[in-house]
């Protein structure tokens, strides 16, 4: 806190010198000055308060400002945002292991309609948090948007808890359902729907904004961490809970909770020096944004940054002027010839992503196990839990180093194996003519599930959530994100609604539905997915135009042949006594 009292003044200080007020910036060295001395680790220097070019005296014991090299600030600021990705993550999983407790008590037929609806309802509801989140991101800041996120999980912890415990009552209508159980239960999701509605747009944007170039990819993959983590820790619950014979109402309450905790450490997180910059106050607060996030033992590095940030800017306002319009809209955004490929490619990620067949596995795979026969499901389930968080936690220092593509379609390509793999396994096990042992297919099946997960985390996990905040400008990045997580959602809940009534149909064949579109993604990815690590967006943009093929570059051709033409038809017509031939534009 006492050096937070310092950084503070960082920003105020210069403002007083160039208005030729001395005596309170005397005032300041001097309680800066008294506060290094209370203040282990902290070394001394007269001139600490200033953070600009000529600060590169300025030196910090490395082990009070830092872990490798990243700033306490940064790290904290960046645990503190995935708590809210650790929300969507739990919700993700919570109902997977209880569902027939649940069912039983509340009287819904476990794989029907009506718990079909309790699972997606909260997909539905998070295409409403993504709606809204762009323009409170854009309006209010990241951190709002975090702490709105919050508030609402923290609301559905109690809604869910307040479910179980009337569920527990027993009190059944003349059908046998517990009516007001159910309502609260939907209540509780839809308000946690919202909530992580939020937080999917809010995690990724806010980790994006903070995160150097260097370190981009890493914390663009801490946000699905965050998720499978999550995914984890709710079965996992479920798990001991129905061991213990704890009612599950506890573990559904357990939202309230992490929202409250999230709420409490909100003190410890910087708004985003780049929002500050473009919306909130200036460049004083981007400045003092970006050196509670970065190592202050090299501000000449730190005003580099923040001039790139207001280089960016200037270009992100050159754009919006000549649109006319300061945020624009999905539409205006397809319109724009640089954009258009980014856009498309942002929205297959999340369809990609979602209708994979990986979410089949984390709603329905208790019950997926149990069709499969295997004895106890539920350790199925928690296998598959624990893999994806092992391997998601393995793809995590391979981001910077393998980069994006490469991960992303070595991902896909596994996961397409996978699922004929284990499509081809579930009609063995119905089809009398193979002669194996039944334990035999049931191992297999599990593996290949297994080995779904695992691969799902080596890129399709990841990737598509942080891909966004890397292929974007600052301006139309929000709306981009906002309308990519919308179509998450709205696959999300397809899913959700729809792979009992699939699964019903289809039997064996469930998985090749999901088959076909890996295989479509995987196309789509090695034809126009540029590789994005150590690049600036410009970078990338140009990489878009590139992939994009002729059409494009024909088209950016004849316009640029087209101004030439203008420009060189005026300048005949200035200078007449040039030769009428003479103000043809050169082929090239």
């Amino acid at each position: 806190l006492a050096r937070a009292a310092g950084i503070a003044v960082d920003g105020r200080w210069p403002r007083m010198q160039s208005t030729g007020v001395h005596e309170p910036g005397r005032v300041c060295r001097a309680l800066i000055a008294a506060i290094k001395t209370m203040t282990p680790g902290v070394a001394s220097s007269s001139n600490e308060a200033s953070v600009g070019r000529d600060n590169s005296s300025v030196r910090r014991a490395p082990h009070t400002t830092s872990v490798g090299g990243l700033a306490w600030g940064l790290i904290t600021s960046a645990t503190v945002a995935c708590l809210a990705a650790f929300q969507f993550g739990f919700a993700t999983g919570v109902l997977n292991v209880p569902q027939h407790a649940i069912t039983d008590e509340v009287g819904l037929p476990p794989n029907g309609w009506g718990w079909s609806m309790v699972v997606s309802s909260w997909c539905f509801a998070g295409l409403l948090g993504t709606q809204t989140a762009a323009p409170i991101a854009d309006k209010h800041g990241r951190r709002a948007l975090l702490a709105l996120s919050a508030v609402l999980c923290s609301v559905s912890g109690l809604l869910l808890f307040a479910s179980g415990s009337v569920a527990l009552a027993g009190v059944k209508d003349a059908a046998g359902v517990n009516e007001l159980a159910v309502s609260l239960l939907i209540a509780g999701r839809l308000v946690s729907g919202v909530g992580c509605g939020l937080a999917t747009v809010a995690v990724p944007l806010y980790l994006g904004e903070i995160a150097s170039t260097s370190v981009r990819g890493l914390f663009g993959s801490l946000n699905q961490l965050a998720v499978v983590l999550s995914i984890f820790a709710a079965q996992g619950l479920g798990a001991a809970a129905q061991l213990s014979h704890v009612h599950y109402s506890w573990v559904l309450g357990a939202p309230a909770l992490f929202g409250a905790a999230q709420l409490l450490l909100m003190f410890l997180v910087p708004e985003s020096p780049r929002w500050c910059l473009s919306m909130g106050g200036g460049i004083d607060s981007a400045r003092v944004a970006l050196v509670r996030l970065r190592r202050r033992d090299d501000a000449a590095a730190l005003e580099d940054e923040l001039d790139q940030m207001q280089s960016d800017l200037r270009k992100m306002r050159k754009s919006a002027a000549a649109t006319g319009s300061r945020r624009q809209g999905v539409v205006e955004l397809w319109r724009k010839r640089d954009l258009r490929l980014p856009l498309l490619t942002a929205g297959i990620m999340m369809v990609g992503q979602q209708c994979s067949g990986i979410n089949a596995v984390f709603y329905y795979s208790t019950s997926f196990f149990q069709s499969a026969g295997l004895s106890n499901p539920v350790v199925g389930t928690l296998l598959a839990s624990g893999v994806n968080a092992i391997a998601m936690v393995a793809t995590v220092p391979m981001m910077e180093r393998a980069g994006r593509r490469r991960l992303l379609l070595l991902g896909i390509l596994g996961m397409l194996i996978s699922a004929l793999a284990l499509s081809a396994v579930l009609i063995a096990e119905e089809s009398p003519h193979v002669q194996l042992k039944r334990s035999m297919l049931d191992t297999a099946a599990i593996g290949f599930v297994l080995l779904f997960v695992a691969t799902f985390e080596l890129g399709p996990g990841p990737i598509p959530w942080q891909i966004g905040a890397e292929i974007f400008p600052e301006g139309p990045r929000a709306t981009a994100m906002g309308f990519a997580a919308t179509l998450n959602w709205l696959c999300n809940a397809a899913v959700g609604l729809g792979f009992p009534p699939m699964q019903r149909a289809l039997g064996p064949y469930v998985f090749f539905p999901f088959a076909a579109v890996l295989a479509g993604w995987l196309v789509f990815t090695f034809r126009f997915v540029p590789e994005t690590r150590g690049r600036t967006v410009a970078q990338v943009q140009a990489e878009f135009l590139k992939m994009a093929g002729s059409d494009v570059r024909s088209s950016a051709i004849s316009e640029a042949s087209g101004m030439l033409h203008g420009m060189a038809t005026a300048s005949s017509t200035d200078n007449a006594g040039v030769e009428s031939g003479s103000g043809t534009p050169p082929e090239d």
